[in-house]
């Protein structure tokens, strides 16, 4: 009964610690980074600091594959202009992506005027599999 324990709790331990053996990594993407800029400044919009006003960021993916399986990603700006789209904790998949930004100063209106829409935004981002596991700096972003 002794030896079934002691082997229990060794499995269960190791099951539960799986980053001391060898190093845990992500095993689907990559984290993308950036910032947004108007006029040379960070993006901001009012409000921001009591979480009414808010910019948020999204990427959709761009493809005419029909087995395509990526999803929208997205995340909220700092006041710094600064984000990091994680894709729910694993990583953006690699590919293109459409890159849309709304600025709400809180009352539920784009004061970017959907120029930056999904629809709309010019703005076109390559998530490259040579960052997997780790971060893509995709720079500063300059809005209109």
């Amino acid at each position: 009964m002794f030896r079934f324990t002691l082997v229990f709790t060794a499995v269960a331990a190791l099951a539960f610690f799986p980053g001391c053996l060898g190093g845990y990594k992500p095993d689907t993407g990559v984290k993308v980074k950036g910032m947004l800029t108007k006029g040379g400044k960070p993006l901001t919009v009012p409000n921001m600091a009591a979480r009414v006003g808010m910019i948020k960021v999204d990427l959709y993916p761009i493809s005419s594959d029909t087995n395509d399986s990526r999803s929208m990603e997205g995340t909220l700006a700092n006041e710094d202009g600064t984000f990091e789209i994680v894709g729910a904790g694993q990583g953006i998949k690699p590919g293109k992506y459409k890159l849309s930004i709304t600025a709400d100063h809180g009352d539920g209106k784009d004061q970017l005027g959907g120029k930056y829409s999904a629809a709309n935004s010019p703005i076109q981002v390559e998530v490259l599999e040579k960052y997997q596991g780790g971060t893509q700096d995709i720079g500063s972003l300059s809005v209109e």
